[in-house]
């Protein structure tokens, strides 16, 4: 399962340039799928993907604002607007539910993301 915070953190800078929320666990499970796991599962990566973005930026802050739980919030962030999101947020913003759906957002959006992942399986 190792996906890595230099993987997750310029994966979460796209989402905060492009204005799209995405899970948790899809965050995590899309960059596992891409460096080589078909079977991961977004509710596998979770929590971990939660310990790498704080790894990546330090802890809560705007720019990591972007990663949600369940209710469309980030964990830990109180109750929008407050200076922990990113003044762009929104609740209104896209939402990424899916790896499939938020692996062709990203080929889409940022060809070659995935060119030199960090992040192995097994």
């Amino acid at each position: 399962m190792p996906v890595t915070n230099a993987d997750v953190g310029p994966v979460v800078q796209l989402c905060q340039q492009h204005r799209q929320r995405v899970r948790y666990g899809v965050l995590g499970a899309a960059i596992s799928t891409r460096a080589g796991n078909p079977n991961a599962q977004p509710q596998n990566y979770a929590q971990a993907t939660v310990t790498m973005i704080n790894g990546f930026f330090g802890g809560i802050c705007p720019g990591a604002s972007w990663v949600v739980e369940k209710t469309g919030l980030p964990t830990g962030y109180g109750a929008p607007p407050n200076a922990n999101f990113d003044p762009n947020w929104s609740a209104a913003t896209p939402l990424h539910n899916t790896v499939a759906g938020f692996l062709a957002w990203l080929d889409a959006t940022a060809p070659g993301w995935d060119a030199n992942l960090q992040s192995t399986y097994p």
